[in-house]
């Protein structure tokens, strides 16, 4: 047909006649006819071949009302005579604001110019496109109350999706021009193939914890098929899987403008069936609800760690998420309880994403007094300890986080089981080891590491302490590495997705190693604890980087179906991490524990609550007579 039209312009430019006004008309006509339908205008690729081009006439039937924050502003429609190929989609949007009257049922015809869609605006850079029927939209309804086409089954007897690539063909890099496509492989085309179409996902198991959003993140079929489980219900990744079978549930079109519909769920709740419209958006497919749910609890509980003895020190890394002053005494209540009931009152604790007596306000104040004595006070009311705390202030606005909050991690310790040895440094002065007859002890304590280092820009300095138990010395450095902000999203166009901080934080894990180098090049028996939120993967290049032939890290002790302290669109993972030097494995008897009470249960951020963290802390109890 392509050949047909081009001889026939060739043609026309020889004759001049007046026929290029039929010519014209000729290829309106081919272009109609390639785009007449939706599975034309979808095609199989994240691109429609019909982008740009205007259409008239195409068929569909209303199967949901697509909400923005301003209302109504236009519906998915699919088309109730599918063609054969399951690559190409029979759903569309229909981006309409100004098309109201339309509901659920309607058999409709619609014209308007089909387009590419980047959700999110500035901030979904790096999102998939949404194919679209905009512009000038006409509507004209066929008829009301028709059928609506029986929903895609996803999971056992219906399309199974992908359970081990998102996207695998290394010569795609942008899925906006790659032109294969391959939806029985990898996930990020098997969702596409589904886009604004029905489906249904038959016992739903939530593997990420509603969100403040009212987002939650399922897999069909219990996780039937999912490569690595956690005991209690998630998924976890590998080096080489990201669990492509994820996918979100929203609540915007059910809920219908107004106020969320669906209740929320924790990991390891169930839904006998799930039923929407499959949409993309903050760099995830998600199924937008268009019938309400009943989900059954999983019966999930909160993770007790098992109390230390006499001759036991135990040390914790516990994040928890911009604590200040000004937070709701519920938060203080709850974190005291944890650290009390399920940590078991460790003797030392890194606490991390401690801010500012003031908060979020950028007024100058970097002092934290006051925030952290509402922590020691609110663990003493639980029936904990009375704790001591060390920290340094940063210098203001220098550390990253919330602009104004100058988070920072510090230490608590129980006085009456530990002691702090040494002087304080200052936020400028880099730590250092003095080395007196084979034997380390820090020059600051606490102090902080490198701090002027290009490393740390925009980030949390490390912190080293030094501390006496039952005549043994132990050095513990708090860490809390540069965040995955800059990364790209695991369902973004780039593919595979560049991780850009993974840089920032190799450089981190450089400074840290040769900080411990240095201590046991001192002595080669030291006791060292390297822990904190190091915002990366128990597998990955800054993590193994850290730990060097120095540090042995605890996670990897654990069964790898129990390697994850924290919940990231539903992927269980690794951020937060204890590692110890060789002296330690080898005469302490580490005995480490991932102890589970934030990361797998619903956003305590929701209406009428408040949340205490979303990380799970870890404790590891070392044997020292």
């Amino acid at each position: 047909m392509i050949l047909h039209i081009a001889n026939r312009l060739k043609l026309i430019r020889i004759m001049l006649v007046f026929s290029v006004v039929i010519t014209g008309y000729s290829i309106d006509r081919v272009r109609a006819a390639t785009c007449a339908r939706i599975h034309d205008i979808q095609g199989a690729s994240h691109q429609s071949p019909c982008s740009g081009q205007s259409v008239q006439n195409v068929p569909g039937i209303v199967t949901g009302l697509y909400y923005t924050s301003g209302g109504v502003a236009g519906f998915y429609m699919q088309d109730p005579t599918p063609d054969a190929d399951p690559n190409t989609s029979e759903g569309i949007l229909v981006y309409a604001p100004k098309t109201p009257g339309i509901v659920v049922g309607d058999s409709v015809t619609v014209g308007g110019k089909v387009s590419e869609y980047v959700p999110g605006g500035a901030a979904g850079k790096n999102n998939l496109t949404v194919t679209e029927i905009g512009g000038k939209v006409t509507v004209n309804v066929v008829a009301r109350g028709a059928t609506l086409p029986a929903p895609v089954i996803v999971g056992v007897g219906g399309r199974v999706p992908p359970i081990q690539a998102i996207e695998d063909n290394p010569a795609c890099g942008d899925m906006n021009t790659c032109k294969l496509f391959d939806p029985s492989k990898e996930g990020i085309d098997f969702w596409e193939s589904l886009e604004g179409m029905r489906v249904q996902v038959n016992h739903a198991l939530v593997v990420g914890p509603t969100n403040k959003f009212y987002e939650t993140v399922i897999v069909a079929d219990n996780g039937t098929g999912a490569a690595l489980r956690t005991p209690r219900g998630g998924v976890i990744i590998s080096p080489t899987n990201f669990n492509p079978q994820r996918v979100y549930l929203a609540d915007d079109t059910l809920k219908g403008g107004g106020a969320p519909n669906s209740p929320p769920m924790n990991v390891g709740d169930t839904i006998a069936a799930v039923t929407g419209v499959i949409d993309y958006n903050f760099g995830n497919y998600r199924i937008e609800l268009t019938q309400p749910i009943s989900p059954v609890s999983g019966g999930l509980t909160q993770g007790l760690a098992t109390a230390q003895t006499t001759d036991q020190l135990a040390i914790a890394t516990f994040n928890v998420q911009n604590l200040n002053n000004s937070n709701p005494p519920e938060k203080f209540q709850k974190l005291g309880a944890l650290v009390v009931n399920n940590l078991k009152s460790p003797d030392i604790v890194a606490v991390e994403e401690v801010q500012d007596n003031s908060g979020v306000i950028d007024d100058r104040i970097v002092a934290a007094d006051q925030t952290w004595k509402a922590l020691i006070d609110a663990i003493h009311a639980a029936g904990g300890p009375s704790y001591a705390f060390t920290q340094i202030d940063p210098v203001n606005d220098q550390d990253g986080g919330q602009p104004g909050g100058n988070i920072r991690q510090g230490f608590l310790y129980n006085p009456v089981r530990v002691k702090l040895v040494g002087t304080a440094g200052d936020s400028i002065t880099a730590d250092s080891v003095t080395c007196t007859n084979g034997a380390a002890t820090l020059a600051l304590s606490p102090g902080r590491l490198a701090p002027t280092d290009g490393a740390w820009q925009s980030s949390r300095k490390p912190l080293a302490a030094q501390f006496s138990f039952g005549g043994h010395t132990v050095i513990v450095i708090g860490n809390h590495f540069v965040a995955k902000l800059s990364d790209q999203p695991l369902y973004g166009h780039t593919q595979p997705p560049q991780f850009h901080s993974t840089a920032d934080r190799l450089k981190q894990a450089v400074l840290v190693n040769a900080f411990v180098g240095e201590v046991i090049a001192c002595e080669a028996t030291a006791n060292v604890v390297v822990l904190g939120d190091l915002n990366d993967y128990q597998f990955s290049t800054p993590i193994t980087t850290l730990a060097g032939n120095l540090l042995d890290n605890l996670m990897l002790t654990l069964p790898t179906n129990e390697q994850y302290s924290y919940v990231f669109d539903g992927n269980s993972e690794v951020l937060d991490q204890i590692l110890v030097s060789h002296n330690l494995t080898q005469k302490a008897a580490p005995a480490y524990q991932v102890v589970h009470i934030n990361a797998e249960f619903y956003n305590d951020a929701l209406p009428g609550s408040v949340r205490s963290s979303d990380h799970d802390p870890s404790v590891v109890r070392l044997t020292l007579p």
